[in-house]
């Protein structure tokens, strides 16, 4: 603003661009998610050029400002893709989506137990198609007290169509075992919504 005010001293009517590295440091949550709809308001006639890690400073950006800038091994050049931010997506879709590159918001103890339960709810699924014989004993006991462990952890678990992709998209790295055959999406979902007590009517 100092620098600004050389020019002129209403910052509504100064212009130029500013480089802001990092522009999560230091704020609270609150202001992290208001940051760039203040910066909009205080400053209408400045470009902002801004760096973070954190998905609550992508609040207020619209469709077409934001960008990921990630290293390509092969070329060792540095490439940008555009991400469009869209109206209604909570954290958790912009931690595990293109921006981030997180494959789930949970902690490894539960991640683990939630990849253990999908590879088992694949396996199952698989032996289903096949025609074979259930489950061994010892791996359906193994799921219903997964399934049990992470409902009691986990209130409302896989509720939304975010967490229910999530799921999805872990259960289908499971698909790397050896003895499970490719299932399709929609029932991959509907297996692991059985699988945590939410099977829709």
């Amino acid at each position: 603003m100092k620098h600004l005010a050389i020019d002129t001293p209403v910052m509504s009517e100064a212009e130029g661009t500013v480089l802001l590295d990092e522009l999560e440091l230091h704020l609270h949550p609150l202001w992290k998610k208001r940051i760039v709809t203040k910066l909009r308001e205080l400053f209408p006639r400045v470009r902002f050029v801004i760096t973070t890690h954190d998905p609550l400073c992508l609040r207020g950006l619209a469709p077409d400002e934001s960008y990921v800038f990630r290293l390509n091994p092969a070329s060792e050049e540095i490439e940008a893709t555009a991400l469009s931010i869209l109206p209604g997506m909570d954290v958790d879709d912009l931690l595990t989506g293109g921006w981030f590159g997180l494959g789930t918001t949970y902690d490894e103890e539960t991640e683990d137990m939630i990849n253990e339960l999908s590879v088992l709810s694949l396996r199952e699924d698989a032996l289903k198609v096949r025609g074979d014989a259930i489950l061994p004993e010892h791996e359906r006991v193994q799921m219903e007290k997964l399934s049990q462990d992470l409902r009691d952890r986990l209130r409302g678990f896989a509720a939304s169509e975010g967490e229910r992709q999530t799921l999805a998209d872990v259960a289908r790295r499971g698909l790397a075992a050896p003895d499970v055959l490719e299932v399709e999406a929609e029932t991959l979902q509907a297996r692991l919504r059985q699988a945590f007590g939410r099977l829709e009517e």
